[in-house]
Order: C-alpha cells, then structure tokens, then sequence
C-alpha cells in the first residue's frame, strides 16, 4: 500500500546517489546527498555521506512480497 501512495505521489525511484571519481577524489556528483571529508589515496576512499531523503523500508512487511501491489 505504501507503495502505491509513494508512486502515485510521483516521489523518485532514486533516492539519492554519489559518484566519486577513484583517480581525483575531488570530483563529486552528488544528487539527493552531500558528501563531505573526502579523503583518500590508492588504496582506500574516506567519505561522510548525508542524504537528504531515505528509502523505503518495508521493514517486517517485506517478507510479504506484496503479491497485490
């Protein structure tokens, strides 16, 4: 049912997304979020990440597959 209402709201089906070029750390696209206190090198990429909505979560009712939605 929640769904339903979320669809026919016209909320998105992405969330939210970050796009972090590996070779310039610096080079960010961000859309529904923000990332922060990038960091990195070679071998590992540091980041904080805020989105500015969540998904939906079914939580326990996930389970239910939702046959008639």
């Amino acid at each position: 049912m929640a769904f339903s209402i979320l669809k026919g709201l016209g909320a998105p089906a992405e969330v939210s997304s970050a796009t972090i070029d590996v070779d310039e750390p610096t080079r960010i696209e961000a859309k529904g979020c923000r990332v922060t206190n990038l960091a990195g090198d070679a071998s590992r990429l540091e980041f904080d990440r805020l989105d500015e909505g969540l998904p939906l979560n079914f939580g326990v009712l996930g389970a239910l597959q939702f046959r008639f939605v």
